[in-house]
C-alpha cells in the first residue's frame, strides 16, 4: 500500500468530507519493497556527523558499552538502533507514539538515514496491539487518515528537533581512528575517542586531578586533563 497514491477526497462518518488527497500529500513516507520508510540525509562533514550521530547515541540510548545500538560498523561508518516518538494530535495533547528503526550511513561524504518498522501506538484509534504503520488503511477508514495526519505533523517536528541535536552535538577531534574502529585504547587519546572506541563506561568517577572510567571487564581508564594517561586491565 502506497500513502501517497490517494488522488480522491474521503467521506466523513457523519457525511462531511475530508480531503485525503492533500492529507496524503504531506506525507514523508516512501514505500520500499513493501515498507514504509522515511528517508533523508544530514548536511555536512559526513564522518564528523556520524561520530556526532554516535556520540548522541551513546550518552542518550547506551546504558553501557555500545547495549542500545542494535548494529555498528565504524569502518563503513553504519549504525542502527531503536528510536521512537510521542504523536500529537489538533484535538488532543497526545495520540499516541511511534517506534522505529533508525539507521544511518555514510555515503559520498553525507550522513544518510533511514527511518523504518514504524510500529504505531495509539490513544484515539482502537488497538488491541501495537501495529505496524503498513496496517493502517487511510483510504477507507477516516481515523486513519486524521491518524496519519497528526504522525505526519510529528514526525516532521520531531526529526527537525533530532537534526538539530545531532548538528549541535559537540565532539573532540578525531586521531586514533585505527583504535577506534578495532575497539582499542592507547594513552593519548581523548575522552570522545576512547568513547568511541569502548562505549559508554559502566562507572565513572572525577576529582580535580583526573577522571576515572571503570568497564565491566575491569577495565580501568584514568584520563589526566581529558587525556588518557593510564590503562589498568
Amino acid at each position: 500500500m502506497v500513502f501517497c497514491s490517494y488522488s480522491h477526497a474521503q467521506k466523513k462518518d457523519n457525511n462531511d468530507s475530508i480531503d485525503v488527497a492533500a492529507i496524503m500529500a504531506k506525507s514523508p513516507l516512501t514505500e520500499i519493497e513493501g515498507k514504509q520508510v522515511i528517508i533523508g540525509q544530514i548536511d555536512g562533514n559526513g564522518k564528523n556527523m556520524f561520530f556526532k550521530t554516535l556520540h548522541w547515541a551513546l550518552q542518550n540510548i547506551c546504558t553501557k558499552n555500545f547495549e542500545g545500538i542494535n548494529e555498528l560498523d565504524k569502518k563503513k561508518m553504519q549504525m542502527s538502533c531503536n528510536l521512537a516518538f510521542p504523536i500529537k494530535s489538533k484535538e488532543t495533547e497526545t495520540a499516541g507514539s511511534c517506534d522505529f528503526k533508525a539507521t544511518f550511513v555514510v555515503k559520498n561524504n553525507i550522513l544518510h538515514y533511514v527511518f523504518s518498522d514504524f510500529v504505531i501506538r495509539s490513544t484515539v484509534l482502537i488497538f488491541t496491539k501495537a501495529i505496524p504503520i503498513e496496517k493502517l488503511n487511510p483510504m477507507k477508514k477516516r481515523t486513519h487518515a486524521l491518524f496519519l495526519e497528526s504522525f505526519f505533523d510529528s514526525d516532521r517536528i520531531y526529526r527537525n528537533e533530532f537534526i538539530k541535536q545531532l548538528k549541535a552535538e559537540k565532539i573532540m577531534p578525531i586521531t586514533h581512528m585505527d583504535e577506534i574502529v578495532n575497539y582499542e585504547v592507547v594513552t593519548g587519546m581523548n575522552e570522545d575517542e576512547c568513547l568511541f572506541a569502548l562505549g559508554k563506561p559502566g562507572l565513572t568517577s572525577k576529582n580535580t586531578k583526573e577522571t576515572q572510567w571503570v568497564y565491566n571487564d575491569s577495565r580501568y581508564l584514568i584520563f589526566s586533563n581529558g587525556v588518557l594517561s593510564i590503562i589498568l586491565d
